[in-house]
């Protein structure tokens, strides 16, 4: 072959790829997706448990305050409102005990769980110590009406001293369900706005491929 031949040989346009350069990519997308399938199971399940963990802590709270202080819940919820307080006061009173006691308790639990994997789990005890915290007084309140006044004398003690106070235990029913309510608007929100970051967080990863 003369110079002049090999000067008319085409050049490719791409300089060959050697076998099997591709292979390990074109599989890691699905090893990544299995391993990323395996970690959110296995998140969920952890969350679930966790979720599992606050429901029992607070029936465990139900049976123990149920047992050594209805008085004293009673007792607390009279001085604050007052036996003597008329419908109004008794009304806002149990209004605002049921929507705040059981709003801040469902939106923790939600966070508690929504926050689980980060910084060691910090945030998701904090949340679920306050959700804790705040649905004490509707647990007090609810053990004490669904108690048998035959049990002790301390329940039946309970019983009467709030049912002194005009309107306080069936505003506090409606304020749980409109508080449930609240609870449930913002935890949409809160799933929406972590979904609406794992799919921007899932662009911005793929835009330097794209390029």
């Amino acid at each position: 072959m003369t110079n002049d031949d090999t000067a008319h040989v085409p050049t490719p346009a791409d300089p060959p790829v050697p076998a099997g350069a591709h292979g390990p990519d074109e599989h890691s997308g699905v090893v990544e997706q299995k391993k990323s399938f395996s970690e959110t199971v296995s998140s969920l399940v952890k969350r679930m448990l966790l979720a599992l963990i606050g429901v029992a802590i607070l029936v465990v709270l139900y049976f123990i305050l149920r047992s050594i202080a209805p008085r004293w819940w009673a007792d607390t919820v009279a001085s604050i409102v007052g036996t003597d307080a008329g419908f109004t006061t008794g009304v806002l009173y149990g209004l605002v005990i049921g929507i705040v006691c059981t709003a801040v308790p469902l939106v923790s639990f939600a966070m508690a769980v929504a926050s689980w994997n980060k910084l060691k789990h910090f945030f998701g005890v904090i949340f679920l110590l306050v959700g804790i915290v705040f649905a004490v007084p509707n647990v007090m309140t609810l053990a004490i009406n669904r108690a048998d006044p035959a049990q002790s004398a301390s329940i039946r003690s309970a019983q009467t001293k709030l049912g002194d106070i005009i309107g306080f235990q069936g505003a506090t029913l409606i304020g749980a369900i409109i508080g449930g309510l609240i609870a449930l608007i913002v935890i949409y929100y809160i799933v929406n706005y972590k979904l609406r970051g794992k799919k921007i967080r899932a662009a911005t990863a793929v835009q330097p491929e794209d390029k």
